[in-house]
């Protein structure tokens, strides 16, 4: 595992502009003998929207874990097209800072992006 550090998605925190994506540890639990491992991903921000969103593909090929399904009528706090959640234990760099955090997980299978935080989770991790 690599190990993690607290996050600076932001530069100046007076501009709160995003300067660049991460590379990110995320962990898995593998049955049937619950190995944990870990696996890299690239961790971006969108400061216009709410959600926290990851690849369908990363989460049930890389990481091979289940998520839970949407209920739409339901769900009233989803602003993206998206098809379940996760709630995922990752962390960048130097082993401190440990996070759990819940992604949406998108309807398009593979698109352009790993994981993308919101802009509340971006701001809060920054702080960090």
């Amino acid at each position: 595992m690599l190990k993690c550090t607290s996050l600076d998605l932001f530069g100046s925190k007076k501009h709160h502009r995003v300067l660049e994506s991460f590379t990110i540890e995320i962990r898995s639990i593998a049955p049937p003998d619950n190995t944990e491992t870990w696996s890299a991903a690239i961790l971006s921000s969108n400061p216009k929207t709410r959600q926290n969103v990851v690849s369908q593909r990363l989460v049930t090929e890389v990481l091979g874990q289940p998520f839970h399904t949407l209920d739409k009528e339901g769900e009233t706090n989803y602003e993206q097209d998206g098809i379940g959640y996760v709630d995922l234990v990752w962390c960048r760099g130097n082993g401190r800072n440990i996070n759990t955090t819940r992604f949406f997980v998108s309807s398009i299978y593979d698109p352009p992006y790993d994981l993308v935080l919101g802009k509340s989770d971006a701001q809060n991790y920054a702080r960090h």
